[in-house]
């Protein structure tokens, strides 16, 4: 029965390293530029910029560079996007990280409202 166990454990230590792999290096805006550049389909260019999780904080002027190179409206329309959904995440944290301290505005206690503004003094 321990051998079963112990054969059992280090089957399952095996496939939780195997699960483990590291994400490929995120594409640089020069290498975007220049695959663009040789054509290569934008379908292409945003799955590497997927696969890699990569997010591109850039600003309008850069954006707008960027197009006059020669990058697909696709990709930038992407770059844009993991931008935007970076600040959505930053922003959830700092919410959930708040609450999580004073609780939820409106949190009844337990008949009524205990908490009408995290900071109310009585």
């Amino acid at each position: 029965m321990s051998r079963l166990l112990a054969t059992l454990l280090l089957s399952l230590f095996v496939l939780v390293g195997c699960a483990t792999t590291p994400l490929p290096p995120a594409p640089t805006i020069d290498e975007i530029v220049q695959w663009s550049n040789e054509k290569m389909p934008p379908e292409q260019i945003i799955e590497r910029m997927k696969a890699a999780r990569a997010v591109y904080r850039l600003s309008g002027s850069q954006l707008a560079d960027l197009k006059n190179r020669g990058v697909p409206d696709e990709v930038l329309d992407y770059m844009q996007e993991t931008y935007i959904a970076a600040e959505r995440w930053e922003q959830h944290l700092q919410t959930r990280d708040q609450y999580f301290f004073y609780g939820w505005p409106g949190y009844s206690y337990p008949f009524g409202s205990y908490w009408v503004h995290p900071y109310r003094r009585w």
